[in-house]
This record gives structure tokens, sequence and C-alpha cells, in this order.
């Protein structure tokens, strides 16, 4: 992986690494955290794309917006990924359109 970078953006994926069992807890209180995983089975996804990125050594920033993202989508669908159909991943682009306001925000998603 790159070294990390004057905004700490390693040592950042690194601590979301670290959390990835907890990603199924719901957030109590008023943590920061709005999403969580609603299907344990989800977490494999990560690992995977985890090892995908340490492959093809993408930057953390890139790895950290690509794994927010996808805690959008986990979020949302409450079954593993794999078994989604076309009207999960609907009330995946409708929740998006509705958390991203900007275009550009519309389009890195």
């Amino acid at each position: 992986m790159a070294v990390d970078d004057i905004y700490k953006n390693k040592a950042r994926y690194e601590r979301f690494l670290e959390r990835l069992e907890r990603l199924t807890e719901q957030p109590i209180g008023k943590n920061k955290e709005r999403y969580f995983c609603r299907c344990p089975q989800n977490v494999k996804h990560f690992r995977a794309f985890h090892e995908v990125f340490e492959r093809k050594d993408t930057s953390p920033v890139r790895r950290f917006r690509f794994f927010r993202n996808m805690l959008i989508v986990v979020h949302i669908v409450d079954k593993d990924l794999a078994s989604c159909t076309r009207e999960d991943i609907d009330k995946v682009v409708i929740f998006s359109n509705k958390v991203n306001i900007s275009p550009i925000s519309k389009v890195g998603f």
C-alpha cells in the first residue's frame, strides 16, 4: 500500500479494517456512524475487496471512499449481496439519489 499522506488516510483506512466485525452492530447514541451492515454475511465482501485493492495497490483515499459507498449498499440491502435482485438494486439507487445531492457525488456512487 502507498505511504500515508498528510491527511492520515492510510491510518483511517486501517482503523476501518480493524472494525469490520463491528459493522453489523447498530450505532447507539450520537455516534457519527449512520450506516451499518444489516446482514452479517456481507462482511466477507469487504474482505474480498480489500484483497483486490492490495493486489492493485489502490490508494487509501480511493479504498475508503469505495468502502463508504459499499457500506451504504449493505445498509439498504438486508440480505446477502450475492442474492440481490433488480428490485434490491433499485432500492439502493433510490436511496443513493436521496443521500447524494450533487451530480458529482451521484456519479461517484
